[in-house]
């Protein structure tokens, strides 16, 4: 299994286990990963999640370059198309193509603690900014965009919504140098909420995680619809609709 899932006391942990310490996203992992998330958000005895790098090593350094160009040949072929867009129900699993896309574009509605080791990078550094709500790096994290030195653009700060989350400056610096922020760069940024020593990142990364799974898991899932529904919608529509999604969720209690 190349994401590897542990759960106990409510908290569920994802790990991107990848074929070496970097745990590059194949489109097979982007398939398990999506999988994993959405089991998780459906799971009424899991209240968060954590999702950090598989052992010791990287978060992840973004896409497996040589399995994503597998892909994208096949999609140059009309086979390859019907496939993954006509067909791609006749597959078993999920289309990669589909899946990759899906869970660009789905996110959870229960807290995502990230535990960040190494290198976060790429669609690594998407995945952080998409699917993760509070973030503990360790002393050793990286982070970047450093696609743009092989002359790729891929529009990967504004998928991540980084653009949200911090300055524009800010991203415009990883995207257009494709210089890294380290821990403390990125924590400087808000791009993170702590950084740890190394040997503690997975305790501290259970601690918050307990400490938001004792919260009332109906008040946890409106906070987070309504942050995510509401990103762009002025403060009386944010109380409106805050106020409507936390008594859905007392009735479904």
């Amino acid at each position: 299994m190349p994401i590897l899932r542990e759960a106990a006391g409510g908290i569920a942990t994802l790990a991107i286990a990848g074929a070496d310490a970097g745990n590059a996203l194949t489109p097979e992992l982007c398939v398990e990963l999506h999988a994993a998330l959405s089991a998780c958000d459906a799971d009424p005895s899991i209240r968060v999640m954590i999702l950090r790098g598989a052992g010791h090593g990287s978060f992840s350094v973004g896409w497996d370059a040589a399995a994503s160009a597998v892909l994208l040949d096949d999609l140059q072929t009309l086979q390859g198309v019907a496939r993954h867009y006509v067909y791609p129900g006749a597959q078993q699993p999920l289309s990669p193509w589909i899946a990759w896309r899906t869970l660009l574009a789905q996110r959870t509605v229960k807290p995502v603690v990230a535990a960040v080791r190494g290198d976060c990078l790429g669609l690594g550094l998407v995945l952080l900014g998409l699917h993760t709500d509070l973030r503990i790096a360790a002393d050793n994290a990286r982070f970047g965009f450093p696609d743009i030195h092989a002359g790729l653009g891929s529009a990967e700060a504004l998928v991540s919504r980084l653009t949200r989350q911090i300055p524009l400056a800010a991203v415009h610096w990883l995207v257009q140098t494709g210089w890294l922020f380290d821990a403390r760069e990125a924590r400087r940024h808000c791009l993170v909420n702590e950084v740890v020593p190394d040997a503690r990142l997975e305790i501290r990364a259970q601690e918050l995680a307990a400490r938001i799974a004792a919260r009332p898991a109906g008040a946890l899932r409106a906070e987070k619809r309504a942050a995510i529904h509401l990103e762009t919608a002025g403060p009386d529509d944010a109380v409106a609709l805050g106020a409507a999604l936390a008594a859905a969720e007392a009735g479904a209690e």
